[in-house]
């Protein structure tokens, strides 16, 4: 919670100095919800994370300083791909975790950056977590 508490007031002060307001969007996790016994403490920080963004929302909204989070779920990355096969998952962790998956598929990059884009955008939000 360090580095979103530092970096929010550093460019806070950066955008009340310009005038024009701006978006800050924090990347939080669901395992913020409750998350598996074995990532508490990350749980915990992310549920601390949106805490964080709700209270800079207030803070902030005069200022023209909209600060919403976004929350996200099991995404595909190189990373987690690596993860998986760690953990002795089979090459086709992937089809496995999409065909789990609501929507047929989990989330991608891409859904990442358009959810991100989306918050920044113009649009009269702010406090908001939006769950990915």
């Amino acid at each position: 919670l360090r580095a979103p508490f530092l970096f929010t007031q550093a460019v806070a002060r950066i955008m009340r100095r310009q005038g024009r307001g701006g978006a800050i969007v924090n990347v939080a996790s669901v395992q913020a919800n409750g998350g598996l016994t074995s990532c508490m403490a990350y749980a915990a920080s992310k549920g601390g994370l949106l805490t964080l963004t709700r209270n800079n929302a207030a803070a902030l909204g005069r200022d023209g300083i909209r600060v919403n989070a976004l929350n996200m779920g099991w995404c595909s990355t190189a990373n987690e791909h690596a993860l998986q096969l760690s953990l002795g998952q089979g090459e086709d962790w992937l089809k496995q975790a999409d065909r789990a998956s609501t929507l047929g598929r989990i989330c991608r990059p891409e859904d990442v950056a358009s959810a991100i884009l989306f918050l920044l955008s113009g649009a009269h939000t702010t406090g908001a977590v939006l769950e990915l």
